[in-house]
């Protein structure tokens, strides 16, 4: 697989143009305690869990802790 440039990850679209939803998604990173270093250039990747009570099909993801 060729390897991609900076520019035509998702990740660029979602955190490089200059534009109000590109400022969300670089504020809410921000917000975490991320700086611009951390995902300017690189893939974000994320891991989910979309385990819950209310859906049986997902119930090999493991269990929500109990209260």
């Amino acid at each position: 697989m060729p390897l991609k440039n900076a520019k035509s990850l998702r990740s660029h679209r979602w955190y490089g143009p200059d534009d109000l939803r590109s400022f969300g998604h670089r504020s809410r990173v921000a917000s975490m305690g991320s700086i611009q270093a951390d995902y300017v250039g690189k893939p974000v990747i994320a891991i989910i869990n979309t385990w819950s009570d209310i859906n049986p099909c997902h119930s090999h993801l493991g269990s929500a802790p109990r209260m």
